[in-house]
């Protein structure tokens, strides 16, 4: 009902293969073996063998390699009808985000490569992060083929030619683009610590600082700048979404210039 009444096709997303469901049923078995041998293994120590076995079911989970989306965790793919949206990056790291457009052109090339050719918007939704929409007009079928033709070819094994909207090389490029906001200077209290090492077994685990007191005030000159990616595709021409927008993202930092003594 609800991609009906906004007008979208219907669910295209694609079977994701045995391989895969073979790399998921190993892991969860793995684990419940595990679980289970450890559980029993108190009444009987005969039933080792279980967690042997749910080792070795993890192990060949992990070995298992399977063709993942550009960007893998970092970016996170949402399918709606006949839409995929992408947040670059998903989340931040430490307390903000950071965003590569190197990955983010690999990004875009690997929903196209997908059959998801049209860009239809975009919107930034935080400070370097990004959330852009694509659709397809492909049927489940063809996009289902092109998948297990990328699969195929991510193993080594031979496979039929790929479509002329594919590319191994990202098709478009961001070019940064600096702008600097004007020096200001900040008035800071400056503390000292004493430091310690602590020891555990002999050997050094961290250094903890205690007894906070003032030193000093220092003048410190900040500046704000803005780094601003615009992308456009390898013949230089605007890399736009279906309303005519180029695709720009645009990350803010406060850099400290200079720091004295007061």
């Amino acid at each position: 009902m609800k991609w009906l009444q906004n007008g979208k096709d219907e669910d295209k997303r694609v079977d994701d293969g045995s391989k895969r469901k073979t790399k998921r049923t190993l892991c969860f078995l793995g684990i419940v073996c595990i679980i289970m041998g450890g559980m029993l293994y108190a009444a009987s120590p005969l039933m080792s063998w279980l967690i042997f076995l749910g080792i070795i079911m993890l192990v060949g989970s992990f070995r298992m390699k399977v063709r993942q989306h550009a960007g893998g965790k970092k970016a996170k793919y949402e399918y709606e009808g006949n839409l995929v949206h992408i947040t670059y990056p998903a989340k931040p790291t430490v307390d903000k985000f950071y965003f590569i457009g190197s990955d983010c052109s690999k990004i875009i090339q690997d929903v196209v490569n997908d059959g998801y050719l049209n860009f239809e918007k975009f919107e930034q939704t935080n400070n370097g992060q990004v959330r852009m929409t694509f659709s397809t007009d492909f049927s489940r079928e063809q996009l289902q083929r092109q998948h297990d033709n990328r699969d195929r070819a991510f193993g080594g094994k031979s496979f039929a030619k790929m479509p002329d909207y594919y590319n191994d090389t990202p098709q478009t490029v961001g070019h940064i683009f600096l702008t600097e906001g004007e020096p200001y200077q900040k008035k800071e209290e400056v503390y000292s610590y004493d430091e310690y090492d602590i020891y555990k077994d002999g050997t050094k685990v961290r250094t903890e600082q205690r007894n906070k007191r003032f030193s000093h005030y220092a003048m410190v000159t900040y500046q704000q700048v803005t780094t601003t990616y615009n992308f456009f595709n390898l013949d230089e021409t605007p890399f736009c979404d279906k309303t005519g927008r180029q695709l720009s993202v645009s990350t803010t930092e406060i850099k400290e210039r200079d720091r004295k003594r007061l």
